[in-house]
């Protein structure tokens, strides 16, 4: 895979100091995970002989992704139309903001304000009681990626076919109400009026509690009432193992806020440990909720190969995030790290049939970045 980039690069081989981490040449942790096993070539697209490189390198290519927004694609006249008469078979996949029609179509956006802040999730899924939080960039994009993969698939078996390529879209907004589609439908029936209080629940343990020990955990029940007793007792909470209020749900709804007070107090005696075994020896579906120094530490993460370790270029060890789709016929791909900004430049070009002197004179004039090879 090669990634085409501008001459300065792009925003990932600097933005790691905003989130306290280095970003030096041989150590930039967060370029890594959506960066390796590529190579770079960095071209100035506004050149015509820039321009001409990539179109050059796009007859060889299956697939073109590009998440520059469509009006600046047009201006360089690498739109689908103008880049479908060089290039019939090729696949070309454009990620936006927003989409290609209505008001915002050419609006700028990251995750945060056209995944997370458009799409619903963040005021429905806040209890009433706290204000959203800001989410952390790049689980969005990555989502976008994964359902613009499938269109990508959708088109390379078509073309086996027709022998024609296609156009296949993908926006951060649209993507967002796909995966929020059980808010989108909920909010269309009375009762589902959101966000709710944490008080607002149809049974005492469906809230987040805090465990003695600080960690906070989910219990998802649907056979509440025949293991509600069980569960208290076995807590050694046997003042309510046989309240109606606590283990009877219509009951419970009667008086909720007083039940989730009680449980407030009654969990933050208790050792999540406890909790734990409780819940599994009852087949109760549970978890304590992790941060992400937990994942790092999760031995369920570390024993099927979602987390591992590379080794970065100044001799620092990185875990990263595994691909998390495994195939039966394959063994985990080796990570290569991300490549220094146009460490591929002349490779490609000579490998396009650009000959030594000519990549030396389009370095110098600024049209492409050899990285000083």
């Amino acid at each position: 895979m090669i990634k085409v980039e501008s001459i300065k690069g792009e925003s990932y081989r600097t933005v790691g100091v905003a989130w306290k981490m280095p970003n030096k040449e041989d150590n930039n942790p967060i370029l890594q995970p959506g960066n390796a096993n590529k190579r770079s070539l960095s071209l100035d697209l506004k050149n015509p002989e820039g321009k001409e490189a990539l179109l050059k390198l796009l007859e060889t290519a299956d697939v073109f992704l590009t998440n520059t927004r469509p009006q600046a694609l047009e201006r360089l006249g690498l739109d689908y139309e103008k880049v479908k008469e060089r290039c019939p078979r090729l696949v070309y996949a454009l990620f936006t903001a927003f989409g290609l029609e209505g008001p915002d179509r050419d609006a700028p956006g990251f995750d945060s304000a056209s995944y997370w802040a458009r799409g619903g999730m963040l005021p429905d899924w806040t209890p009433a009681e706290y204000t959203p939080g800001r989410p952390h960039p790049g689980f969005g994009d990555a989502t976008v990626a994964s359902v613009v993969l499938a269109g990508v698939l959708s088109c390379l078996l078509k073309r086996e076919k027709t022998g024609k390529g296609d156009f296949v879209t993908g926006s951060l907004y649209g993507t967002a109400l796909w995966y929020n589609f059980h808010g989108i439908v909920e909010a269309q029936y009375p009762g589902h009026d959101m966000p709710i209080s944490r008080y607002q629940v149809v049974r005492p343990l469906t809230p987040v509690y805090k465990s003695a020990d600080d960690k906070f955990f989910f219990i998802v029940e649907q056979q509440w009432e025949e293991k509600a007793t069980a569960f208290f007792t076995m807590l050694g909470m046997d003042e309510i193992a046989h309240d109606p209020k606590f283990t009877i749900v219509a009951e419970s709804q009667k008086c909720m806020k007083e039940c989730v007070d009680y449980l407030d107090q009654a969990f933050a005696k208790v050792p999540y440990e406890k909790i734990d075994k409780v819940c599994s020896e009852l087949n109760m579906v549970h978890s304590s909720i992790s941060t992400c120094k937990d994942v790092l530490e999760d031995p369920q993460a570390w024993e099927n190969g979602y987390l591992r370790k590379i080794q970065l270029e100044n001799g620092d060890s990185l875990t990263v995030p595994a691909t998390p789709v495994c195939f039966g016929s394959q063994e985990q791909a080796q990570v290569a790290l991300a490549p220094h900004l146009g460490a591929d430049s002349r490779e490609i070009l000579k490998e396009l049939g650009y000959e030594e002197a000519r990549i030396d004179q389009m370095t110098e004039a600024g049209i492409v970045n050899t990285h000083g090879k």
